[in-house]
């Protein structure tokens, strides 16, 4: 059992509202550079459109690839960072479905691991579907595969 997820295109276009506001201002000052230095005006234009295009794809090219044995995050537009967690080091899952996400039909879920790099991962803007369950039910099949139990302190 291997699936791949990513966060919802139209939960990184909405993410990205404050970085329209603030390119909507940066706009007005690069037109007013345009038009004392005589650069054309499409210029700022495709500079402003570019870098909101830049934020979309950043918070979009996310995924998360789950396998049986552990779950792959993989960031990035340029240059790409890869991190592992192995199942069986996963104690607890916590989903939250604020207002604004259940609107568009997602979820964030954090995941509580015990390594010791990466205590919590949360995996934002996840389509709401069944991969919890299935993600519980690897994580137990795993502990028990590595013979893993866990003792709170």
């Amino acid at each position: 059992m291997s699936f791949s997820a990513r966060p919802s295109f139209l939960y990184a276009f909405i993410k990205c509202i404050p970085i329209y506001i603030g390119s909507f201002f940066l706009m007005g000052f690069l037109f007013r550079i345009a038009s004392v230095a005589k650069i054309p005006i499409l210029f700022p234009f495709a500079f402003v459109c570019l870098f909101n295009l830049y934020f979309i794809l950043k918070v979009y090219m996310v995924r998360f690839d789950f396998n049986e044995d552990y779950i792959t995050i993989t960031k990035g537009v340029f240059s790409r960072e890869r991190k592992t967690i192995e199942l069986f080091r996963i104690k607890d899952i916590r989903e939250s479905r604020p207002f604004f996400l259940r609107l568009i039909g997602v979820m964030n879920v954090e995941l509580i691991t015990s390594q010791k790099f990466s205590r919590y991962t949360t995996l934002k803007g996840v389509r709401k579907n069944d991969f919890i369950g299935i993600l519980r039910q690897n994580i137990l099949d795993q502990r028990h595969r590595n013979r893993v139990h866990e003792i709170d302190s």
